[in-house]
């Protein structure tokens, strides 16, 4: 097995002992957190569910395994499926390690991942978490982390309390290019589900609006009630990824409000630095040394934000990523962590 140096570690799969398969990716948002490299590495198959196969196979096999049908009444006969699960080939004879996304997918597994351990032995499992836990997991944590060798979340708080592995979520790449010359559509571009934080979006808002900021605000699950007019206010079912892209590309600033208990960076931060956007955050441990000067603003009352944050000139190239975003650190961060365990 070839040991990567410090220097050369992360470029390329070389160093990899494991050959990678991502199950319950099920959608372009995993193609950017996970990344291009990661998706395009010989080491690693990436599924939206956990197999290749016709459209009616996947179809019956998301119903079958369905967390929100499960939940309600566990299916039996899930082993009908353990075969095309396990069924991979990778140019390299390396041993197999089962990433699981979020943890759900395993929650009523059929005994899955008794089967992998029991067949493959020498396989491991891991659980990658990209969401708060505390928010998905309305279960006993223990009943889908006893399943799995290892777990990881982007929340250190949320490390601390199931006690598991933390990994810095700062992997990403770019699912489409920016176009050196665009025309900026708006000021300030938020995307995300209402949850806990509709009375600071609806502050936010209003806030910015006032002072002649414009806005474009794609908020979901929202009930008509408490829905509000306002220019640049969008309540919405549901929205591409790729096009939430094309959003930030038009817009000078990104928009993160973070959940109750979130404390660490998210996806709208990583947007905002690869596409070299400003970002207007309500986190205040949001790692200033990430972003140039003049492109992050932490905020703690919408009442006090800095108005002139959003009139200044900018050029749409202007934030050159201050970050190594290689989604193939997340392998080799998962590889180690496997590693320390069996060394003891």
């Amino acid at each position: 097995m070839k040991e990567c140096t410090p220097e050369d570690r992360y470029k390329d799969s070389e160093g990899l002992h494991y050959n990678f398969v991502f199950f319950f990716a099920g959608d372009d948002y995993w193609k950017a957190i996970l990344g291009k490299e990661l998706y395009e590495s010989p080491n690693v198959h990436v599924y939206k569910g956990a197999f290749e196969g016709s459209k009616l196979l996947k179809k019956l096999f998301k119903m079958h395994w369905s967390y929100r049908i499960n939940s309600k009444f566990e299916l039996p006969l899930k082993s009908i499926w353990f075969h095309k699960m396990l069924k991979q080939t990778f140019p390299k004879d390396l041993p197999l390690c089962f990433v699981y996304m979020g943890g759900n997918g395993i929650r009523y597994d059929g005994g899955f991942c008794r089967y992998v351990r029991k067949t493959l032995p020498n396989a491991r499992q891991v659980i990658l978490h990209n969401d708060l836990i505390s928010k998905k997991c309305n279960y006993d944590y223990s009943i889908i982390r006893n399943k799995v060798d290892l777990a990881t979340t982007y929340d250190l708080n949320e490390a601390k309390e199931y006690g598991i592995h933390y990994f810095q979520e700062t992997t990403y790449s770019r699912l489409i290019e920016a176009p050196e010359d665009v025309s900026f559509a708006q000021d300030v571009y938020f995307l995300g589900a209402a949850k806990d934080r509709l009375p600071m979006i609806y502050s936010v808002y209003q806030k910015l609006t006032r002072a002649g900021v414009k806005c474009k605000f794609q908020i979901a699950g929202v009930a008509p009630e408490k829905q509000i007019p306002g220019e640049g206010l969008e309540y919405i079912t549901g929205i591409s990824y790729e096009e939430s892209l094309r959003h930030v590309i038009q817009s000078k600033c990104v928009l993160e409000l973070i959940q109750g208990g979130s404390c660490d960076i998210t996806t709208r931060a990583l947007e905002a630095i690869a596409y070299r956007r400003r970002l207007l955050t309500n986190c205040t441990m949001c790692n200033q040394d990430f972003f140039h000067d003049g492109q992050l603003q932490i905020m703690t009352d919408p009442e006090k934000i800095d108005i002139s944050f959003f009139k200044k000139d900018m050029s749409p190239t202007e934030y050159t990523p201050k970050l190594d975003m290689n989604p193939l650190r997340r392998l080799y961060d998962i590889q180690e962590q496997l590693e320390k365990q069996d060394n003891g």
